[in-house]
């Protein structure tokens, strides 16, 4: 007997992010990192169940209203957005990036390239 989650589900979330709404969502996500659609289509399906991948849209749009108030640097290196709403990258993970750009900032360097080169170390944790 073959038990459903015994069985490969990456044809079942391929359909799933095929939608309009993911597909866009998808889209976002690609020109924020700088790369294809592909490639993040392939993480979210190595990383996420079904379930999660069906409410992604409408937590993504859910989180770009709420994240008005939150710090600056944590919105530009998307922390909330990339642990807890679309959770691609570990905790600890971005806790360290964030870390990071901290001590480039205290450092003296302007806050807009401490967030560029936290950008890279955000594009750096997902796609190794």
């Amino acid at each position: 007997m073959d038990l459903l989650y015994e069985k490969d589900l990456r044809p079942f979330k391929f359909r799933i992010l095929m939608s309009s709404r993911h597909e866009a969502l998808l889209r976002a996500l690609a020109a924020r990192f700088g790369v294809s659609v592909p490639v993040i289509r392939k993480r979210m399906i190595e990383r996420f169940d079904m379930q999660l991948l069906e409410n992604l849209p409408a937590r993504y749009e859910a989180a770009e209203q709420m994240s008005e108030g939150s710090d600056p640097v944590d919105k530009a290196l998307g922390v909330e957005l990339f642990t807890r709403v679309i959770p691609l990258l570990d905790p600890g993970v971005m806790d360290e990036i964030r870390h990071r750009v901290g001590v480039l900032i205290k450092d003296g360097s302007s806050v807009e390239d401490a967030v560029m080169a936290g950008h890279t170390l955000v594009k750096e944790a997902l796609f190794r």
